[in-house]
């Protein structure tokens, strides 16, 4: 079939690899990962993503407003983050990406190419996943328009500036502009086609590795850089001007923050205008590195600070969403204390023991743990039956680098099949499996309470705590493992977040994480 351009029909190939890898988890992200939360290609893409808030929920729009485009949509896979991608799993991606890609090209032709990526993905043999499709794609259909969406955590190689055509990258952390991102990337790829739109880019890999912890753009440094960017792209001739802040847990040569510019060729035809706003962003970007740098309390830190917090009430005077933590107003909700380091959307695997170690250590007697990610336990709960007394073993299943297991005494108070949808505004609508659970009580505590999975999930929404009948707002105390994307989700429902640093693959201290192609 060929296409009838003089009609105005044209075609556009999508696909899909979105994976955050941290180099230092302790479990690979296998084929099963990737079936469980996305592996995908053709029409249930469109029709399955469009009431998400995700970059594919774009295309219904772009489609509903380009009826002259026909939509070629091949492999769309994203998995949570965790260790490394297994190299089987991306190499068998990789052979059906550029097979369908072949066969377009063969079968008609293609007017433009758009990739959803992260930015962060890597593998044991290969450190530049991205770069690696985007140069495979570029090499099968040179001169084809070709646009990439990155997450804000992207380590971006500079050869990438030499290879899209157009690339936009999320601007908030949490990431609740995901659809919008894509919508953009779609809208300029598409000019380039159809108004033969040229640009050039400008790729400035700074090297500095930021902690995350401290890169929402609610609030602290990367708010201001993100103004800045958005002031950029007010003007004439910029496309597109992008701060991403890396993603520091991915060792690579290239990990870091960076600065993505494109611009209008016809306006910009050297690319010193590029140039000019990537060198300012980037001088922004490194000036501001300081103010990225905060120290976080001890687990048993944190827990005196929330049972110091819950025996004398509110605290005036404190803004909202602070790294202090307290906000104005009377207690509504519980106090959460955030586990970073184990943090499943930075590739923790939900299994060190640090807080909930310091938990039983604790004085504390009601409260929620959420959650520990152990088949086994699982099993054992079920085999001992709702109510009955038995001895386990928590945390430090995947790995002894981040301390021994918890031993004591629980019981099961409920089973879930682990089924859930998503309420949050970044994952509105995305159905999630994270295999059978466990409510389990302490027993000689049976007010301390352990969510357990059988799979890693991220206890950041308030479904997922309804479905092992939990109020979250009546609680007083939770401790969950998670980080910014829970304040975006259950952590709307909490009256103070108290972020802890302990040991995990995501901690806060590089220096206690063995690097060895970054330089913290």
């Amino acid at each position: 079939m060929t296409i009838d351009r003089t009609q105005g029909r044209r075609r556009l190939f999508v696909a899909r690899f979105s994976h955050e890898g941290n180099s230092f988890g302790p479990l690979p992200a296998e084929q099963a990962d990737f079936e469980r939360l996305e592996w995908r290609k053709g029409t249930p893409v469109i029709t399955q993503a469009a009431h998400t808030a995700h970059e594919l929920a774009a295309l219904q729009p772009f489609v509903e407003q380009h009826p002259q485009w026909e939509l070629v949509v091949s492999r769309c896979a994203a998995a949570l983050p965790s260790g490394p991608i297994a190299d089987p799993v991306f190499e068998r991606y990789r052979h059906e990406l550029l097979a369908d890609l072949d066969q377009a090209m063969t079968n008609g032709g293609l007017d433009a190419v758009y990739l959803s990526l992260h930015g962060a993905a890597v593998t044991p043999t290969r450190l530049h996943v991205d770069l690696d499709l985007v140069e495979a794609v570029h090499d099968r259909c040179p001169g084809v328009p070709l646009a990439a969406t990155f997450d804000l955590h992207g380590n971006l190689h500079p050869r990438l500036a030499e290879r899209l055509s157009i690339a936009v990258g999320y601007r908030t952390h949490p990431h609740v502009d995901m659809k919008a991102v894509a919508e953009r990337a779609l809208d300029l790829v598409a000019r380039c086609a159809e108004q033969g739109l040229q640009t050039r880019c400008a790729l400035v890999q700074t090297g500095v590795l930021l902690p995350s912890i401290n890169m929402r753009t609610t609030d602290g440094p990367m708010r201001a850089l993100q103004a800045a960017a958005a002031a950029a792209e007010a003007r004439p001739g910029v496309l597109s001007a992008n701060v991403l802040g890396g993603f520091p847990y991915a060792d690579t040569p290239h990990t870091g923050a960076s600065v993505l510019v494109f611009t209008d060729a016809q306006a910009d035809p050297g690319g010193a205008l590029a140039r000019e706003v990537a060198q300012d962003l980037s001088q922004r970007l490194r000036a501001a590195h300081d103010a990225f740098i905060v120290r976080l309390p001890s687990a048993a830190e944190g827990l005196a600070r929330a049972l110091d917090r819950l025996a004398a009430g509110p605290a005036a005077g404190q803004p909202a969403g602070s790294i202090a933590g307290p906000i104005a107003g009377p207690i509504a909700g519980p106090i959460a204390i955030a586990d970073a380091a184990d943090n499943p959307y930075s590739g923790g695997a939900a299994d060190t023991p640090d807080l909930l170690r310091a938990l039983l250590a604790s004085p504390v007697q009601c409260c929620v743990y959420a959650a520990l990610a152990d088949a086994d336990v699982v099993r054992q709960a079920r085999r001992a039956g709702p109510g009955v007394p038995f001895d386990v073993q928590l945390g430090a299943k995947r790995s002894a680098a981040f301390g021994a297991p918890v031993a004591l005494r629980v019981l099961a108070q409920g089973f879930t099949d682990g089924q859930y949808v998503r309420r949050s505004k970044v994952w509105q609508g995305q159905q999630v499996c994270c295999g059978a659970t466990v409510l389990l009580a302490v027993a000689d505590r049976p007010q301390l309470r352990i969510i357990v999975t059988e799979h890693i999930d991220a206890a950041d929404d308030e479904a997922f705590y309804a479905l092992h009948g939990i109020a979250l707002a009546q609680e007083p105390l939770l401790l969950v493992k998670g980080k910014n994307h829970f304040r975006a989700g259950a952590g709307a429902l909490c009256a103070e977040i108290i972020d802890v640093d302990v040991p995990g693959p995501a901690c806060l201290d590089f220096s206690q994480l063995p690097f060895q192609h970054a330089r913290p």
